[in-house]
């Protein structure tokens, strides 16, 4: 959420519905754990494309927005 909220300024809510939606991605078996882990893959995969298109590079991305890769740092080390 912290990253689709800095890449997809223009949706209404950052819901992972409502990310899922704006990429096209199915939104089958919600709510069971390996349903919602691949979901969540694929929305991370799709904001990692359009940081690549949009910044060029990830270390231009966390640049400008460095509290994301401290959580992301933080939550890699639990």
């Amino acid at each position: 959420m912290y990253i689709a909220k800095r890449v997809l300024k223009d949706l209404e809510n950052y819901k992972q519905v409502t990310v899922a939606s704006y990429y096209n991605i199915s939104i089958d078996n919600l709510h069971r754990a390996m349903g919602d882990c691949k979901l969540c893959s694929a929305i991370y995969e799709c904001l990692q494309k359009d940081i690549l298109e949009k910044w060029g590079a990830f270390n231009k991305f966390y640049k400008k927005y460095p509290k994301i890769k401290n959580k992301i740092e933080n939550n890699k080390n639990e």
